[in-house]
């Protein structure tokens, strides 16, 4: 991810542990009823494509960014074709997270940010403290001009 030099990173968002709990879940399970001896062979393309799945969102958790600087909003999200994209704090109209229950219990939410057009990123860990910082930072920025 490519950042001015006069910008500054204040904070780096990361997927929640919870982006893989799921494939990791559904390929246990695939796996575990695939070692069966009656279901083994009906079950088993179920579970090496839930392995593939997990193994892309293990990808994904490592290789997304959401970069927070004193200046901007920067994304890139994928593993193989990525997409990137910055937005100036001052561009940002609203801020806002979602969280569901098991989100409020484990602590992670959807970030949307809204400018021209909308973009939301999912499973984002901590994102009341994250949306706190955007919004701290698009102050600065009001401030300073």
């Amino acid at each position: 991810m490519q950042i001015n030099s006069n910008e500054k990173v204040v904070v780096r968002a990361k997927k929640h542990w919870m982006f893989f709990f799921y494939p990791a879940l559904l390929t246990f399970i695939l796996f575990s009823a695939a070692s069966q001896d009656s279901k083994g062979e009906a079950v088993a393309p179920f579970a090496v494509f839930s392995l593939f799945w997990l193994f892309y969102r293990i990808a994904r958790y490592f290789c997304d960014e959401i970069v927070l600087t004193n200046q901007k909003v920067h994304a890139s999200i994928g593993v193989i074709a990525r997409d990137a994209m910055s937005i100036p704090l001052n561009r940002i109209n609203n801020i806002g997270f979602s969280q569901g229950i098991l989100g409020r219990i484990m602590d992670y939410g959807t970030i949307d940010f809204r400018s021209i057009g909308g973009t939301r990123y999912s499973y984002i860990a901590n994102p009341e403290l994250f949306k706190a910082d955007i919004e701290r930072a698009i102050e600065s920025v009001t401030e300073s001009n």
